[in-house]
């Protein structure tokens, strides 16, 4: 049952992009017409995200849109949805989205895998009967030329998060031509009600995959490396980095995710070091050549790091303090936070905003290790827009201008993402990130020379990243969902007897399943996604029956039958609920 991090900037940019360049209503097979009406589920990894299909008659032909709410995106047209038995597909090729799952008996719910830009997540959507017709695109954005909000207008956006249980705390910052500034709102926890502000330390999450491009980009300029070194080059002899008929994977292919490696290691757990990342490595096979394909890769980041430090003959984190946090003025940006740092770094919480106690990074500190505030983030901005002279200005140039397509309106940079938003010469460089208690954003536009930075210490449906663009573009933000408050119930032993009867894997959707497991009086849960299996999470009884981890926003429902073996599982996942029968033994 693990809750990895999706990428709502790449799949909302695909989706815009797919569905302003579609035709206006898209034809599909005929035999799709039984599905007729609306389907509506829940993306359960982080940040969860509501999905609706819309399915329609059309006289003897069959249209079929999507909608996100969460993205603010409405009305894709759907250029594929096909029904052959129970099996159902539906596509949209140019936004890298495809959903393959079944009917169910009685035809009121669809199971299957929604898989956006490499990424597989289990969906279930639920049947209801309409024929209303769907809502059209809607691309989202301003009327009209944008200026950015004041601070009082940022400040009720904040205040409507905290109120809708959206987050517990929340900063942002602002840099433009007439200066900067920086709105905060919310506490640490509610045991702990210390206000937040600009120095308020929180881990930055894969915002720092920014700074690790940038080393990079900094050693191409100063000589020490090139973008197409092979990666081999740099890792001890005895590692072996896969290749594909020939093709290495090299320095650029992991700085901008086209490694062709996997979102992270199949036996990934909290701390995984490095020695495991190599021994990952020197098993994997690539199933497609390296650079041929754009995919998130957390893997691909770490490795990159690994790389820099070794040819740079010192530890990763002194590397990017010489060359790019003392340079910048940037003394409360470390991978190691001093106790004074470490005493203002606010409680994370997960998307039930309850406290979860921070993962141990391991060996990946290169992809999501920093910490850092909003004022040095602004420092960071602002050596991006250009106003300060520094010497990392060549470096920075060519970390923009290498550009790999992600989707038709959105390209990877070294180390950013870029929405083109529409004016010639628009466009936004981003870079988000999360993990189960904390969210961060990092943004800024050329064109305007604004630059805007949000920080969370929650994993909640809704975004940091719908906050900032609207600061930078006035794409305006997708309404609330209040999130239900959870009441905490006192931790109960359940019989060792008990438990045994719960364990086995459970089929949630044709093909993710969950297995339950035990040590002792220990019971654990891990998903099984297309045959990757995530974490181990520990469960925490409330009753015999009721389960809940600490590490995610997870419940889970069990019960025993006459012979004490449990049939099946109710699993609420992020918000988002599931069952799943128990499965052959």
């Amino acid at each position: 049952m693990s809750s990895p991090r999706s990428l709502p900037f790449a799949m909302a940019a695909a989706l815009l992009a797919a569905a302003a360049d579609a035709p206006p209503a898209v034809a599909t097979p005929p035999q799709a017409s039984t599905l007729a009406g609306d389907w509506s589920g829940t993306l359960p990894f982080l940040p969860p995200k509501r999905v609706i299909l819309h399915v329609r008659r059309a006289g003897e032909e069959v249209r079929a849109s999507l909608d996100v709410p969460d993205l603010g995106v409405q009305g894709v047209p759907i250029a594929g949805l096909t029904r052959d038995g129970a099996s159902v597909v539906f596509a949209i090729p140019a936004a890298d989205v495809r959903f393959e799952g079944e009917l169910q008996p009685g035809g009121r719910e669809l199971r299957g895998t929604f898989t956006d830009h490499g990424l597989a997540q289990p969906l279930i959507l639920a049947f209801t009967a309409s024929d209303a017709p769907p809502p059209p695109f809607k691309a989202a954005g301003p009327a009209g030329p944008w200026r950015t909000p004041s601070t009082e207008q940022i400040r009720r956006i904040l205040k409507a998060e905290v109120a809708a249980r959206q987050a517990l705390g929340l900063v942002v910052g602002v840099i433009g031509p007439d200066g900067g500034m920086v709105v905060s709102e919310g506490v640490s926890d509610p045991s702990d009600p210390r206000p937040l502000g600009a120095d308020t330390p929180f881990p930055i999450e894969s915002v720092t995959k920014t700074f690790t491009v940038l080393l990079l980009a900094d050693m191409v300029v100063r000589g020490q490396v090139k973008l197409d070194d092979p990666l081999q080059a740099y890792l001890p002899p005895e590692v072996r980095v896969p290749e594909f008929d020939g093709r290495k994977i090299t320095l650029k292919d992991l700085a901008t995710h086209t490694s062709g490696l996997p979102r992270t290691p199949f036996d990934y757990a909290p701390g995984y070091g490095s020695d495991r990342i190599f021994r990952f490595l020197s098993s994997y096979r690539l199933t497609r050549a390296p650079g041929a394909r754009w995919e998130y890769s957390n893997l691909g980041s770490a490795l990159l790091a690994d790389a820099l430090a070794r040819r740079g003959g010192q530890p990763f984190e002194a590397l990017v303090k010489a060359r790019i946090t003392d340079p910048l003025g940037m003394s409360s940006t470390t991978w190691s936070p001093d106790p004074q740092l470490r005493a203002r770094v606010p409680r994370g919480h997960n998307s039930g905003l309850q406290p979860v106690e921070e993962e141990a990074v391991g060996g990946f500190g290169g992809a999501v290790g920093l910490y850092s505030t909003a004022d040095d983030l602004l420092k960071y901005l602002a050596f991006e827009l250009g106003y300060a002279r520094t010497p990392l200005d060549r470096a920075a140039e060519l970390a923009r201008s290498v550009r790999v397509p992600i989707a038709p309106d959105a390209d990877q940079a070294l180390g950013w993402e870029i929405e083109h938003i529409g004016p010639p010469g628009a466009e936004v460089f981003a870079k988000s990130g999360g993990s189960n208690g904390f969210r961060a954003y990092a943004a800024f536009r050329p064109d305007t020379r604004t630059g805007v930075v949000v920080l969370s210490n929650a994993s909640t449906a809704a975004s940091p990243d719908d906050i900032g663009l609207y600061v930078l573009t006035g794409r305006p933000i997708p309404p609330l969902q209040p999130a239900p408050a959870r009441t905490a119930a006192p931790e109960v032993a359940v019989p060792a007897a008990t438990l045994a009867g719960y364990v086995g894997r459970y089929r949630l959707t044709p093909q993710a399943t969950i297995a339950i497991t035990r040590q002792g009086g220990r019971l654990f849960g891990q998903m099984v996604n297309s045959g990757v299996g995530g974490p181990l999470i520990e469960l925490f009884a409330t009753s015999p029956t009721h389960f809940f981890a600490k590490a995610v926003n997870a419940q889970v429902d069990l019960a025993p039958g006459p012979d004490g073996r449990a049939t099946g599982l109710h699993l609420v996942l992020n918000g988002a609920a599931m069952t799943a029968e128990r499965m052959g033994d």
